[in-house]
């Protein structure tokens, strides 16, 4: 049983919920295309990376994953990266993953940086250039957080507006769409 919630609380009818499914089972399917894809990709990671952090309270804190898309981004993505790093979230650890989609500049450089830098940054670089939509299904793929947020790297979305998806997650809402 989906539950599905926009950030502004209108909620979707059931015809969406059983359209959700579907990309769900497609996404299933896309396996086989990202494993074609991986065998052409690098991963990054600075040391450290995935140890499980424990609340004060002792118990293992619940991951948000933040996947990031990126082509052609050396003007912003430092900028993204300082914001998305920058995003309070005290009861959560957080992973960011770029996913660079063959970009022809700095892209792949500053992130490469980046992750060596920053053990909650994991970076995915492509060969060459897949799209989007394929960018966005290996951040999926290679997340182990407890939940999932993809956002673009140009910023035309305020990244500070995961803070209210999340806590409409904590509702129990299993899938929410900003628009």
């Amino acid at each position: 049983n989906i539950s599905v919630v926009v950030t502004n609380g209108m909620t979707f009818p059931p015809v969406l919920k059983n359209s959700i499914s579907l990309l769900c089972h497609i996404l299933e399917k896309y396996q086989e295309f990202l494993g074609k894809i991986c065998a052409r990709f690098v991963f990054f990671g600075a040391p450290g990376y995935n140890k499980t952090k424990i609340s004060q309270k002792g118990a293992a804190m619940k991951k948000i994953s933040i996947i990031v898309p990126c082509f052609n981004e050396q003007e912003v993505i430092e900028q993204t990266y300082a914001r998305l790093r920058d995003l309070a979230l005290p009861e959560f650890e957080k992973e960011i993953i770029f996913i660079d989609d063959g970009s022809r500049d700095r892209t792949p450089e500053i992130l490469k940086n980046l992750a060596t830098q920053d053990s909650q940054v994991r970076v995915l670089l492509f060969a060459k250039n897949f799209g989007h939509q394929p960018a966005v299904s290996a951040g999926i793929a290679h997340c182990t957080g407890d939940a999932a947020v993809i956002i673009d790297a140009d910023l035309q979305d305020p990244p500070e507006v995961i803070l209210q998806m999340i806590e409409k997650w904590k509702e129990g809402y299993d899938v929410v769409y900003g628009k």
